[in-house]
């Protein structure tokens, strides 16, 4: 603390919405009205992604809706931030447990001779961490109901990977992870990301080497490592509609050199997208991908072990299911940093906060 200024850093694991979790402290913060300016440092894994610095006394006015929003807007600047901080640290999550159960869905329609086939699973998943941007995570399939022949009739392993995350500056990360992954891929995946213009441009590469491995009737059918794959992507963020473009080329899993386009645009913790994929052979393919949201929006609070529903219910689904047309095709590592990655930006997050505040004055919540 110095002077009239409070710095202060969290990680969020009470709330599924991390905006949920930013708001929630800056609701704490409000009320010490010693202080005039606020900083907080969003961590994720006990890195620090984002640095949300703001008028302490605005905030309560635009809480009480005695200030509007734009006022408060411009003394908000919320931007990524150094790779340290100084600070006692307190109820550490380092050594514990979540359960987390997921719905696992595969669907395929249009075949002639079964037009609809449909394959449900439970994905029980234990996830921990034992020091800063590390993961463990352990998974197991537990079939529920399926129509693909000769695959999913049996409890198997899911992902078992183990990956590191490193905070290079204050706007480079590298992930790589070791393990078996989806697609019946097991050995070394590393990338590297680069943001630009405050988040609204990213890119990354990626590179990974691969075997075989499959476990059927408690048999292991696996292969040396022998794939290398590779991609390079951009993604485009239009803030005004939360829409992100994204490209990706490279070599994938099926060993074709392919180039896919992402639309994707976000409604809050619902997200929404469409894609299309080219090899450089002239196959192609196309379809949807969606994220929602799964109750509740709390969790409880954080012990040595702790069963919760997964965050959301992810899936992507491609038109074209024949062998020919699996193009562009990738794995799961299961590194949760990336795929939360993108729900860092700062636009994102500072328009999720408006709505939060508007939302509230809209019920009557606050006593103008």
């Amino acid at each position: 603390m110095i002077g009239r200024r409070i710095s202060i850093a969290y990680e969020n694991r009470l709330y599924r919405f991390n905006v949920d979790g930013l708001f929630e402290v800056m609701n704490i913060i409000k009320d010490y009205e010693e202080y005039d300016t606020v900083i907080i440092i969003m961590l994720n894994n006990k890195i620090p992604m984002l640095e949300v610095k703001y008028d302490n006394c605005l905030f309560r006015s635009v809480s009480i809706g005695t200030t509007d929003w734009s006022d408060f807007e411009k003394s908000l600047i919320i931007s990524y931030t150094s790779n340290t901080f100084e600070g006692n640290i307190e109820n550490q999550s380092d050594f514990r447990i979540d359960l987390t159960i997921h719905p696992g869905f595969k669907g395929q329609f249009g075949d002639y001779d079964n037009p609809v086939r449909a394959q449900i699973n439970i994905i029980p998943e234990l996830r921990t961490s034992w020091w800063k941007g590390m993961e463990l995570n352990i998974q197991t399939i537990i079939p529920i109901y399926n129509e693909f022949k000769g695959e999913g009739d049996y409890i198997r392993p899911g992902i078992v990977s183990m990956g590191q995350t490193l905070k290079i500056n204050e706007t480079t990360f590298f992930a790589s992870t070791l393990g078996y992954f989806t697609e019946n891929r097991y050995g070394a995946d590393f990338s590297v990301m680069k943001v630009f213009n405050n988040g609204n441009i990213l890119l990354r590469g990626n590179a990974g080497y691969t075997g075989y491995l499959s476990i059927y009737q408690n048999k292991y059918y696996y292969s040396d490592l022998y794939l290398f794959t590779y991609n390079m992507s951009m993604k485009y963020r239009i803030n005004k509609y939360d829409l992100t473009i994204g490209l990706t080329t490279g070599k994938f899993l099926y060993e074709d050199k392919s180039i896919r386009l992402d639309i994707n645009r976000q409604f809050g913790e619902t997200e929404v997208g469409f894609f299309a994929v080219r090899s450089f052979d002239g196959n192609t393919n196309g379809g949807f991908n969606f994220s929602i949201p799964i109750f509740p929006p709390r969790y409880s609070t954080p012990s040595f072990i702790r069963i919760r529903p997964a965050e959301n219910f992810r899936w992507e689904y491609r038109v074209k299911g024949e062998i020919s047309s699996l193009v562009g095709v990738t794995y799961n590592t299961g590194n949760n940093f990336e795929k939360e990655f993108y729900r860092y930006n700062p636009a994102f997050i500072k328009s999720e906060l408006k709505k939060k505040l508007m939302s509230k004055h809209e019920r009557g919540m606050y006593v103008h």
